[in-house]
């Protein structure tokens, strides 16, 4: 049964990083690889913390919501955050550029923690600015 989970990991870890490498790959222009994997990292170190305020104050205003603070509650919980333990170590870090529907561009960052009793996947997308604009976990 361990194997199978280990595989499947693994799996959507090539998958992952296969769609992030065949997306572009570059960064827009205006933004810095290094600043960006930092603020994404920032933003997990937020949610390690449970510190889901701070975390929504990172997010670009429009995409706010009333719930969004629950939902990011929730998504931490529901992986078992709590109870991972204290991180050791980014295992993984990429970043590409993409374009929205409306031309705009922004960057995708992919992070996998490690954690003392597992392993979590970070999806987190930046605008120009610097705010949150999408937030992933797996």
């Amino acid at each position: 049964m361990q194997v199978k989970k280990w595989l499947g990991t693994a799996l959507a870890l090539v998958f992952a990083l296969g769609c992030l490498s065949g997306c572009g790959g570059k960064l827009p222009e205006g933004f810095s690889r290094d600043e960006v994997v930092a603020q994404a990292k920032a933003a997990s170190q937020l949610l390690e913390e449970e510190d889901y305020q701070g975390l929504v104050a990172c997010w670009r205003p429009d995409l706010r919501d009333d719930q969004l603070e629950e939902k990011l509650r929730q998504a931490w919980e529901g992986l078992g955050g709590p109870e991972l333990g204290e991180r050791s170590e980014y295992t993984a870090e990429e970043a590409v550029g993409r374009e929205d529907d409306g031309g705009e561009p922004y960057v995708v960052v992919l992070l996998i923690a490690k954690y003392e009793r597992g392993k979590v996947q970070y999806t987190i997308s930046l605008d120009k600015e610097g705010q949150l604009v999408g937030f992933y976990l797996k």
